[in-house]
């Protein structure tokens, strides 16, 4: 009774629209007094016809959402969620995987067999690790204890979402010989992180700034992890010489050269996540010191005024010069002899002496007055240097060229409106400019 209070007061803390309960270990006859209890209000589906013990509740707000199940086992629900006006949101499958590793195979089997396609997110005990790390205390995490869970995900073009509370989902609360271990746990396909098609209104550039900021702010949860990027580096290294130490006292041990071989791996991903990162670091601090007129700024521009001095001039007679009026002097010359002597006589234009020169051709004039194409765009972003410093608001040329199947059109609309109305978005102090300054020197 005291952990259905618990779960009860738990639930109407979060009061969310859909609610998942695993491992409730409720027989059928017992399930409804059991629901009453916990205060399970709205519509309810389980899996008592796949398991005795029903493994997986799912309840739901019918106000705001519907649910229909497609399919289930006695370890999983799959089913579509709804909003209140009856328009498809998502598939959502609530998982409870059983304690055998074949048992899961089949799970995952079954999974991979739905060829899912649309947005899809997978929560709740998957009973499986899915890397070293998942894992403290008791047996060395092994290869054969993920790759299925694995080949699965990247099947799926599955990855694992952020989430709240402690790492480790598991404990065997032994007070000797404790083991913790992460097995439960979100992951969706990339079409559940689409929010960029998510309704927006306005100009264009409005609309593309916008979805730029509510990106933004995803982008910052899913780089969290990243910003241990450091104390991960560290404990990759730590767990490298663990595993060449356990390899050094049992050489032909197959598990131990596989943990060998994968923590090296992990090693050499967090050094390149920690090389970008500072590479990245260091671009930001240019930009975020710079563009502040400080005495960062001001002592990079006279660093690089001092490569672009002219301290000494050759002349055509082969004398050099060092003084710096001298230099002005000659430099000035020399241009003046290339583009003529000013005239005071000449009031206007002289038409006719003009139309006496080359001319454009029609063909040319009407290349120079047409509108911007698409071709254009793309052509002007793939020239821009993939490792260019990002604007301040963090978003670079390789953000928009690996997604620019996705922002491809609102990038566009909000190039082509900045030609025809000669205005820029004020908030555009750096996105659209990217462009700009590669699009313009072609026009």
């Amino acid at each position: 009774m005291a952990k259905l209070k618990v779960i009860s007061s738990r639930l109407l803390e979060l009061s969310a629209d859909i609610n998942i309960l695993i491992e409730t270990r409720v027989k059928a006859s017992q399930a409804a007094s059991v629901r009453n209890k916990l205060n399970l209000g709205g519509k309810y589906v389980d899996n008592y016809r796949f398991h005795n013990n029903g493994r997986i509740w799912l309840q739901w707000n019918p106000y705001n959402v519907d649910i229909k199940v497609i399919t289930g086992s006695s370890q999983m629900l799959h089913c579509e969620v709804y909003d209140a006006q009856g328009i498809f949101k998502f598939f959502i499958t609530a998982i409870y995987a059983l304690n055998k590793l074949d048992q899961r195979r089949k799970l995952w089997k079954d999974l991979n067999n739905l060829n899912q396609q649309g947005p899809w997110c997978l929560i709740g005990d998957f009973n499986n690790v899915l890397k070293s790390q998942d894992r403290i205390g008791g047996n060395i995490v092994t290869e054969a204890e993920y790759s299925d869970l694995q080949a699965f995900m990247d099947n799926n073009q599955l990855a694992e979402m952020e989430s709240n509370g402690d790492y480790f989902t598991w404990s065997n609360k032994h007070l000797v010989n404790t083991i913790y271990s992460r097995i439960d746990r979100l992951i969706s396909n990339p079409d559940w992180f689409h929010i960029w098609n998510a309704p927006t209104s306005g100009r264009p550039m409005f609309i593309l700034w916008t979805k730029l900021k509510r990106l933004q702010e995803i982008l910052y949860k899913l780089h969290r992890p990243l910003t241990l990027a450091k104390q991960n580096h560290l404990q990759a290294r730590n767990q490298l010489i663990q595993a060449q130490n356990n390899l050094a006292r049992d050489r032909m041990n197959r598990d131990m050269i596989n943990e060998v071989k994968k923590c090296t791996e992990n090693l050499i991903n967090w050094s390149n996540i920690e090389l970008d990162i500072l590479k990245q670091r260091s671009k930001i601090c240019w930009l975020k010191s710079g563009d502040e007129n400080s005495s960062f700024f001001h002592a990079s521009v006279k660093a690089k005024q001092d490569q672009r001095a002219m301290n000494r001039l050759e002349k055509d007679d082969g004398s050099v010069i060092t003084s710096q009026v001298e230099i002005e002097k000659e430099v000035l010359d020399f241009y003046s002899q290339l583009m003529g002597n000013n005239d005071d006589d000449l009031y206007c234009i002289d038409l006719e002496a003009m139309r006496q020169r080359p001319q454009l051709t029609n063909t040319q004039r009407e290349i120079l007055v047409k509108p911007i194409s698409d071709e254009e765009i793309f052509s002007s972003l793939q020239g821009i240097d993939t490792s260019s410093a990002p604007g301040v608001d963090g978003f670079n040329s390789k953000f928009f060229k690996h997604s620019w199947d996705i922002v491809k059109s609102d990038v566009i609309a909000a190039i082509h409106e900045f030609f025809e109305k000669g205005k820029l978005l004020k908030a555009f102090n750096c996105t659209c400019r990217l462009f700009l300054k590669a699009i313009l020197p072609r026009v």
